[in-house]
């Protein structure tokens, strides 16, 4: 009984705000309700619902959700938690994209590699050391617009190892790059 009293109580809210256009129930439906149905949304509220109910005090706990949210311009912005915790984790990623790209690197270098795709690699790396320049979020952003990964040199007649030529640095690069 709680749980269709509860999906009642939900229909009405929804409804309600769908009759008034409430301008950030509009805003909420757009962000994160696909194009035929807003249960994704309903699903959420849902959870946050019964996720604060294991609070002693549930609307101080919903209200500490969106605290980091509420900002008043773009330089406070870049000061919170989380973008500072975006950046450290991006700055990670790049870093792990480079290490591969040096692993494929010394495969393509190696004896019977695709040393056509050296150069290429060697670009790849090059241009993602540049992220250790930016200083934060919006520079990031910059960094992150620009990039561009150059085409893998065709080669002809190769006659080295096609497994590490195809399969490992063709393939892994392309992963990396998308």
């Amino acid at each position: 009984e709680m749980k269709l009293l509860e999906q009642d109580v939900m229909q009405e809210v929804f409804e309600g705000q769908y009759a008034n256009q409430a301008e950030s129930f509009l805003h909420l439906i757009d962000a994160y309700a696909n194009k035929r149905s807003d249960q994704a949304v309903r699903d959420m509220v849902s959870k946050i619902y019964h996720m604060s109910l294991s609070s002693p005090w549930p609307m101080e706990w919903m209200e500490g959700l969106v605290a980091p949210y509420q900002v008043k311009n773009k330089e406070e912005l870049q000061q919170t938690k989380m973008i500072h915790e975006i950046v450290t984790h991006v700055r990670q990623l790049v870093s792990d994209m480079q290490i591969q790209l040096e692993h494929l690197m010394h495969l393509a270098l190696a004896e019977d590699g695709p040393s056509a795709y050296a150069a290429t690699l060697e670009q790849d790396i090059k241009q993602l050391e540049a992220v250790d320049d930016c200083a934060d979020y919006e520079q990031m952003q910059t960094f992150f617009a620009g990039l561009k990964f150059g085409n893998l040199s065709a080669i002809r007649k190769f006659t080295g190892d096609p497994l590490k030529k195809r399969q490992r640095a063709m393939q892994s690069r392309k992963k990396l790059t998308r």
